[in-house]
């Protein structure tokens, strides 16, 4: 398990829906489940080790700087999951918020790119209905948990002195033309393909 970077869980957690059904509700992190925190809220706790998804210390992306050098970033892909609990007062609120947040989870999910964010939302896991709690001022608190599903980059530059661009040539018959051109390594493997058509001759 890899630890969830401080940079993506700052973008998941200002991705995560909180204006649901025309109200802007607080946003809480806790990994206490007990009802005695503010309502109506949304709480959430992310699981902040991930299990890996694909690839294993690999090249991930290259990435062009200012002065127009390359750097390779080399890393991995994890899995981590947050647990999101919608708190309301009632039942009929409790209804509104749950739905809306799902349909804004569903609307949203393309907000996160991995490759510019290095993180993504992947899925709903679970989302169910908890059994309603009596608080100590006397008021019933309405709850549902929804379990989130989230792919993130772990990755550094690389320090090896590996070689990012490739100078190819071709003569064309027996002239003196010349192409040349300069390809950018992009992925661990550059794949070349040239297609040619000999003309018949005239």
């Amino acid at each position: 398990m890899i630890p969830l970077p401080e940079a993506v869980r700052k973008k998941i957690e200002a991705w995560l829906p909180h204006v649901l059904a025309g109200y802007d509700y607080p946003v809480v992190e806790t990994d206490n489940i007990v009802p005695n925190l503010i309502a109506p809220a949304i709480t959430y706790h992310v699981n902040s080790a991930g299990t890996p998804s694909l690839y294993s210390n690999t090249m991930l992306r290259t990435v062009r700087n200012a002065d127009g050098s390359l750097d390779d970033y080399w890393g991995q892909y994890h899995y981590a999951t947050m647990a999101v609990v919608l708190r309301a007062h009632t039942d009929v609120e409790m209804g509104r918020m749950w739905e809306a947040f799902i349909r804004k989870c569903l609307s949203t999910r393309r907000n996160l790119i991995i490759y510019l964010d290095r993180v993504r939302f992947l899925e709903i896991l679970d989302s169910k209905h908890l059994d309603p709690e009596r608080l100590d001022s006397g008021k019933n608190l309405y709850w549902a948990q929804v379990d989130l599903k989230f792919e993130y980059e772990v990755s550094d530059i690389s320090d090896a002195e590996l070689i990012k661009t490739v100078h190819n040539s071709l003569e064309v018959g027996e002239s003196d033309q010349l192409i040349e051109w300069d390809s950018e390594i992009r992925e661990v493997e550059l794949a070349v393909k040239i297609v040619a058509y000999v003309a018949p001759a005239a």
